[in-house]
């Protein structure tokens, strides 16, 4: 990856390293290759591959909430939604405003059949993007399922 996106990819490393640590230069482009490879094996479909590498990520760097999202993403596609809502929840503890945190927390409760949670989250999803088709369809699911 190179370009802009390598850079930002490189700022939320550094940035979400805690307090009174340094990573060095080596460190951060260790762990950028890291998120790399986990991303590369999510796209491949090698979900556990790609969960252990955020899962290494995350013991690293346990405040960067972009890594809790796409570990929590990993979770709903394996059908592990209650893993998936915990680290979507500490995700947006983290970066309240972290896109689509809030509505894949809405799907995961959809798909656990927690209907008013689903409603609640997707709401506010909605509310934060309300021209994405998507999780206004998640939000008719949700009502559907709620009788509304």
């Amino acid at each position: 990856m190179t370009g802009p996106r390598a850079v930002l990819l490189l700022l939320f490393v550094v940035a979400s390293c805690p307090a009174g640590q340094r990573m060095t230069p080596a460190e951060a482009a260790r762990l950028e290759r890291q998120i790399q490879s986990a991303q590369a094996a999510q796209r491949a479909g090698r979900l556990d591959e790609a969960a252990a590498g955020f899962g290494d990520v995350i013991r690293r760097l346990p405040d960067l909430a972009e890594a809790h999202l796409s570990l929590g993403i990993i979770r709903h596609e394996q059908m592990r939604y209650p893993e998936a809502v915990q680290e979507f929840e500490l995700a947006l503890r983290l970066k309240p405003a972290l896109p689509h945190a809030r509505a894949y927390l809405g799907l995961a409760y959809l798909q656990m059949a927690e209907i008013p949670k689903a409603v609640g989250e997707l709401e506010k999803a909605v509310k934060e993007d309300p021209s994405n088709a998507k999780v206004n369809g998640w939000l008719g699911m949700a009502y559907v399922a709620a009788g509304l």
